[in-house]
């Protein structure tokens, strides 16, 4: 799922990860998976986290612009 993020105040990507990583310790731990690891759509099969937080898929359109992408399906 991709998730599109448009934010009211300008924001560095940096700080978007690490309040997501503070968000992660309370009741998004058991939803959102969050990963800075290069990994394909398949290596999240057995995940049972509703989504992951993809660091490495982040496209940043601008401090008030990003999207989180989901993790690429893996070529045969």
């Amino acid at each position: 799922m991709n998730q599109t993020c448009y934010l009211n105040n300008a924001a560095k990507y940096d700080d978007i990860k690490k309040l997501v990583k503070l968000a992660l310790r309370g009741l998004l731990r058991t939803a959102l998976c969050y990963t800075e690891d290069q990994v394909f759509s398949n290596d999240l099969n057995d995940d049972t986290h509703f989504s992951t937080f993809d660091v490495m898929a982040g496209i940043v359109f601008n401090d008030n612009n990003l999207i989180s992408c989901p993790p690429k399906n893996k070529m045969p």
